[in-house]
């Protein structure tokens, strides 16, 4: 029995570790890193609120990550820069979450663009909120609903091989458009015509908002990894509890 236990911990692949309501249980979370270290075999990944000062130098060992979510309380661009120098170039969907940001969090997204595999990134701030209607009234829920979807775009456009995003509490899928064109202009005859190229662009359509207690149900996401990452096969209320991260 010890060797079969022995040869599971090795090929072990899938891991996901979320603690309710002991977020300050550091013996836990310390335990939980060590069982990771050298995992080669590990391609998915969900460390909770795991806190990123015990998970920095985990990532380098495991060679064979490919989907990841982790939470980085306080979001720099130092931290966010030592994440995705550990991560393996081949990596296919991450969700990066954090408590409060240096930076907007649209900012950040170009440091993802090295992964030409990665299909999905979730993006996402606790504090971070759609406009809410009930709220808000006219030009204020306006401005606040067309910025919200700029920055949006702005990721798609500099994570050019997402088809998925996350971006806070919405889900888009992108839309990705190839074209060329061509935009000439001339001043006079001494300067001659002057001809730019524009190539592609992006259409975001957003997914509804999914359901609560919805394991099984709700969105679809088209792919296992996005699934998993998304927490999608989680049967409880993790919109209203801490497993939100």
């Amino acid at each position: 029995m010890s060797q079969r236990r022995t040869c599971f911990y090795l090929t072990l692949d899938i891991f996901r570790f979320a603690l309710v309501g002991h977020d300050d249980d550091l013996a836990h979370f310390s335990a939980v890193v060590q069982f990771l270290r050298a995992r080669l075999h590990l391609r998915r990944l969900d460390l909770g609120t795991c806190p990123w000062e015990l998970v920095r130098g985990l990532f380098p060992e495991l060679t064979g990550l490919r989907v990841l979510r982790v939470h980085i309380a306080s979001l720099t661009n130092l931290a966010l820069g030592a994440l995705v120098r550990a991560l393996p170039r081949e990596m296919l969907a991450s969700h990066p979450a954090c408590t409060v940001s240096d930076w907007p969090m649209h900012e950040y997204a170009p440091v993802f663009a090295g992964f030409g595999a990665l299909s999905m990134l979730h993006l996402h701030g606790a504090s971070i909120r759609r406009p809410q209607p009930p709220r808000m009234h006219g030009r204020e829920l306006q401005l606040q609903t067309e910025a919200r979807l700029a920055h949006a775009r702005d990721v798609a456009l500099a994570v050019q091989s997402i088809n998925h995003l996350g971006w806070h509490d919405g889900h888009f899928v992108v839309v990705h458009h190839h074209y060329d064109s061509m935009i000439s202009s001339s001043s006079s005859v001494a300067c001659g015509s002057m001809t730019s190229r524009s190539t592609g662009g992006v259409e975001l359509r957003e997914l509804p908002i999914r359901w609560r207690l919805d394991c099984g149900k709700g969105i679809d996401l088209w792919s296992d990894d996005t699934m998993w990452v998304e927490r999608k096969d989680v049967p409880i209320d993790y919109e209203a509890s801490s497993l939100v991260s």
